[in-house]
């Protein structure tokens, strides 16, 4: 199971995410104001994972073209990384409760 401390900061990062995709979808804010959304969430996610990804830079420059801010891809992304990351965990071993064994005295 997931740490607290990670399945909050990937709330956030999700609600942000959700919240800049809804703003693009609606034009609720001028092109700049929604630029600079979108490099906010870029840059938390950055700072998130420390690791510079090509795919967070093509979600961004995806994101700021014209008549393309249709799609979620913030949101996508995020769940994106945090499948990743308890898949990761599962590999490891860690998702997964540890087996005990049981020893059966056998006359």
């Amino acid at each position: 199971m997931p740490s607290e401390r990670v399945l909050h900061w990937f709330g956030v990062l999700f609600l942000l995410a959700a919240l800049n995709d809804a703003i693009d979808l609606l034009n609720m804010f001028s092109p700049l104001v929604e630029f600079l959304l979108d490099a906010m969430i870029a840059i938390l996610l950055l700072l998130s994972l420390r690791i510079l990804n090509p795919l967070l830079f093509l979600i961004a420059v995806l994101d700021v073209l014209p008549r393309i801010d249709f799609a979620p891809f913030w949101t996508l992304y995020v769940i994106y990384l945090y499948v990743s990351k308890m898949e990761e965990k599962y590999r490891k071993g860690e998702g997964r409760k540890p087996v005990r064994k049981i020893r059966v005295k056998v006359e």
